[in-house]
């Protein structure tokens, strides 16, 4: 590693199967073959899917577990003592924490270790924060120079919530690698699922941990669909406590039949290729990675219009963006869309153009690096 370097710490709570860490997991991809940068993972604690016994997730680079469970504990400061010596010791010229808890020990332990460079990322509105949250974040952005979101949205919510000025925010919206988006419609997987040929395919990929997703109001716009046609399948991509919720009430609206509940999937990709609609009922949302991966598979979207929902869907372009909560709307557009090929088609090619120009990894990965070089006030090589 040269004296050139720079070294950069992604401080997370811990490692999860959302969307921030799944961008996060791409990002550190990425940049493996960048040979200036070097990127450490730290989770402040253990999940069910990463821990210092086993892992479900696969780590593209160094990292720890530091074993904070709470931030408000004696084993806290002992922690925080051992990963500000780690800081110095690695030579760390950047932390960049995400969600609450690595906010607010990571800038502690940036500023008492010297580090150079804090960015500070919000991934969504701050539906989280309570009133003793958002005070703790308005004291650590005291000691932050520069944040980065993923969306406009989001720059504007957190900078009205948490008093940011404008111009220390960067926006640099989520990637996609459109060379893993090679997947057609599996026949043998449709047979697996009991999925008949003839039969649509609506898709939704969502967190079952969050109940901002909203996936119940999906299930109540699939509701309508099912009573107008019959040919329909309903995909629910995800897994979290929610889940037996949502299946009570695909039960109470007697479609549970017409459902199907997949789980946790470590490959979504043969799944949405074979959707015809993917849709999002989110009643709050930064920048959706699940609207991006149907797009890249050329499927049309229909959202709710939540957040940055409104700067991914052009509105009879590349999909529909409908009220939050409004199913009946959301259920008369599926409809529409399925009794119309030649329209739902067009839209799905827009929305595959439209990624592979805006979002692609190969693109992405570079605005990224310049962010750094930037911020570190070092010219790219």
């Amino acid at each position: 590693m040269s004296n050139n370097t720079i070294r950069i710490v992604y401080l997370i709570d811990r490692m999860g199967i959302g969307g921030t860490e799944n961008q996060i997991l791409d990002t550190i991809e990425q940049f493996k073959s960048k040979d200036n940068f070097e990127i450490i993972l730290i989770c402040l604690r253990e999940s069910k899917y990463y821990s210092t016994k086993h892992s479900d997730i696969q780590i593209p680079c160094e990292s720890h577990i530091l074993g904070v469970h709470s931030l408000a504990s004696f084993n806290s400061i002992i922690k925080l003592i051992k990963f500000i010596f780690f800081l110095r010791r690695r030579k760390i010229n950047i932390v960049q924490p995400y969600f609450i808890d690595s906010t607010l020990f990571g800038i502690i332990a940036a500023k008492l270790a010297r580090v150079k460079k804090i960015i500070s990322c919000r991934r969504d509105l701050g539906f989280s924060y309570t009133t003793k949250t958002l005070r703790a974040l308005k004291i650590s952005n005291l000691f932050v120079e520069h944040f980065l979101v993923n969306c406009e949205a989001v720059k504007r919510e957190i900078s009205k919530l948490e008093g940011i000025k404008a111009n220390k925010i960067s926006v640099i919206y989520n990637g996609i690698d459109m060379r893993l988006v090679t997947h057609i419609a599996d026949i043998k997987l449709k047979n697996n699922l009991k999925i008949l040929p003839d039969e649509y395919i609506i898709g939704i990929v969502a967190n079952l941990n969050r109940e901002v997703k909203r996936v119940d109001v999906a299930i109540k716009a699939m509701s309508i669909v099912f009573q107008e046609l019959k040919n329909v399948k309903f995909i629910i991509i995800g897994d979290g406590y929610l889940k037996e919720n949502l299946k009570d009430l695909s039960a109470q609206l007697n479609i549970e039949k017409q459902i199907i509940f997949t789980g946790r999937l470590n490959d979504v990709y043969p799944y949405v290729s074979m959707f015809d609609i993917g849709v999002l009922s989110s009643d709050s949302e930064g920048f959706s990675n699940s609207i991006i991966e149907y797009m890249a598979f050329g499927k049309p979207v229909i959202a709710t219009d939540a957040g940055g929902n409104g700067e991914i869907i052009k509105n009879g372009m590349n999909g529909y963006l409908v009220p939050s909560g409004d199913f009946e709307f959301m259920a008369k557009l599926i409809i529409d869309l399925l009794k119309d090929s030649k329209k739902r088609i067009e839209m799905g090619l827009n929305a595959v153009s439209f990624v592979r120009k805006q979002y692609s990894w190969s693109n992405k990965i570079n605005e990224i690096e310049d962010y750094y070089y930037r911020i570190m006030g070092v010219l790219k090589k």
